[in-house]
């Protein structure tokens, strides 16, 4: 089990050293400051949903998502929230945030970034 350990983060390393441009970043950003706020809020729950305004097909909405993956780890995140109690959203134009939790039946709990994350709980649920 160690070995695969060892093998996983050697693979994670190369592929991070060997392709800077992965898309993952853009030029300058760090990702842990952008989720420390919401961090501390999050429930205590192994699954969270993920909703973003941006469009499926862009690859910024994959970058979103990824990222917070990452920062929000040991929490994982499913892009599908009908099913989950909470959920994270990430935003490009913080005025679509009422919309897209009205559509999928949430309450906005907290605002982060400006309005451009926020977490969101369901409807009558705690």
């Amino acid at each position: 089990m160690a070995l695969l350990a060892v093998l996983g983060i050697a693979r994670a390393s190369y592929f991070h050293l060997s392709h800077p441009d992965s898309g993952l970043l853009a030029p300058g950003e760090a990702i842990d400051p952008v989720y420390a706020e919401i961090r501390r809020d999050l429930p205590d729950q192994p699954r969270l949903g993920y909703l973003s305004d941006v469009s499926p097909s862009f690859a910024l909405q994959d970058r979103y998502w990824l990222q917070a993956s990452y920062a929000l780890v040991p929490h994982r995140l499913e892009r599908e929230p009908s099913t989950l109690n909470w959920v994270v959203a990430r935003l490009e134009d913080p005025a679509q945030l009422g919309p897209l939790a009205a559509r999928y039946h949430l309450q906005v709990v907290a605002r982060y970034q400006k309005g451009h994350l926020a977490l969101l709980r369901r409807k009558g649920t705690r």
